[in-house]
């Protein structure tokens, strides 16, 4: 970023701080920095750099500024106002028209004559190729029955945001082949918000209360479920090991407390052998499920985006730089699909170690009980057959 540019996005973040009337919920800092995000990812792609993109950053940055003025034929006030700050600056007349000019495009109905009209006017509908155009469609309702103070029915306000999205394409084949594919799809979802049997929400409380409730009794259940394996893992590690241990004592003892020698015969050995040999092999099951498991690979964002990954696991995060983290945090924090849809991997892999624990303590149970059935009958043959002998 030049030091005109830099000295530009200062200006206009004061300027939108002091003077930008509070009605504008849209067209605010917020939006602009979207805009001017999106013009340098387009302008990357197309090798623009040099003057021209400094023009292009420059008119990304004050594109909505006449805002502060007047909401009609704020393009003409944006100009006006980035003609002012570029003169202080000692910009030639030339420079400042082109800039001028490339504001002027992002005009309603205005059609680009070049590559750079195309990709500010592009970087300016760029919403309408990803899933924040829904939430930023509310945004701009708002505003606009705010400023105007016209009130839009929902079936008037999903008509015209249908009609937007079906009228409204990119320019350059970068957009088009990057965020055509998520426009037809928001196309699809606008219209199916427009027919009876999927009624418009205008209050996203009651379904987000919803959602969060939904995630937070899912995310109760995975403790609740890994606390009572956890317990159901210690009681049979006490139980095997007691019993291992008492079997090893007194057959280690010889027996000679209790005055007989009947240990001393291979027929009463087998029994103990067995259950000895299970309680083993069902502790070291249990053991297993109760062993804490950290994955240590290194997290891949593009795979937290693609939704293959979860941000939310500390196993993950932890071999993230800090800064990194943070990014990502806010990352989720804008995006509601990918916060929910990061929630969704989480539980996934939840449940996935859940069932490994649950699999490992069945296991370690039907080990124990088979254990203890054959050693009984073992034991119980071996008797009646030695009674039988004597």
């Amino acid at each position: 970023m030049s030091d005109l540019v830099q000295q530009a996005s200062e200006y206009v973040f004061e300027l939108f701080k002091n003077e930008l009337p509070k009605k504008f919920i849209y067209h605010d800092f917020e939006h602009t920095s979207f805009v001017v995000s999106n013009t340098e990812e387009i302008a990357d792609h197309y090798k623009i750099s040099g003057e021209s993109l400094e023009n292009l950053m420059l008119a990304a940055w004050f594109h909505d500024v006449g805002h502060v003025k007047s909401q009609d034929e704020h393009e003409k006030f944006s100009i006006e106002l980035a003609s002012k700050f570029l003169t202080e600056k000692g910009l030639t007349e030339n420079r400042i028209n082109e800039i001028g000019r490339l504001i002027n495009v992002t005009q309603k109905d205005n059609h680009p004559k070049d590559t750079l009209e195309e990709i500010i006017q592009d970087a300016d509908l760029l919403s309408i190729g990803k899933k924040r155009f829904f939430q930023a469609g509310k945004a701009l309702r708002s505003e606009w029955e705010m400023v105007s103070n016209k009130v839009f029915s929902d079936k008037e306000w999903e008509k015209g945001q249908y009609d937007f999205l079906l009228n409204t394409d990119f320019h350059t084949e970068y957009a088009l082949t990057k965020y055509g594919p998520q426009r037809k799809k928001n196309i699809i979802k606008q219209r199916e918000l427009m027919t009876d049997e999927q009624p418009v929400i205008q209050k996203p409380a009651k379904p987000g209360r919803g959602v969060e409730t939904m995630y937070r009794s899912a995310y109760r259940n995975h403790i609740n479920l890994s606390s009572i394996a956890d317990n159901k893992a210690n009681m049979m590690i006490s139980i095997n090991t007691i019993i291992m241990s008492l079997i090893i004592t007194v057959v280690g003892s010889g027996f000679t407390f209790t005055g007989s020698d009947l240990f001393k015969h291979l027929r009463f050995t087998i029994p103990i052998g067995v259950l000895l040999i299970c309680c083993l092999i069902s502790a070291i099951f249990a053991i297993i499920s109760a062993r804490p498991n950290v994955t240590n690979r290194p997290l891949d964002m593009d795979a937290v985006k693609n939704r293959k990954s979860s941000l939310l696991f500390f196993g993950n995060f932890t071999h993230l730089a800090l800064p990194d983290f943070i990014k990502g945090m806010s990352d989720l924090k804008g995006d509601n699909d990918l916060l929910y849809d990061n929630m969704s991997v989480d539980i996934y892999y939840l449940g996935k170690v859940l069932t490994r624990k649950y699999s490992l303590l069945r296991s370690a149970y039907n080990i124990f009980m088979v254990g203890l059935v054959i050693s009984v009958v073992v034991f119980m043959i071996m008797f009646i057959f030695s009674y039988e002998k004597m």
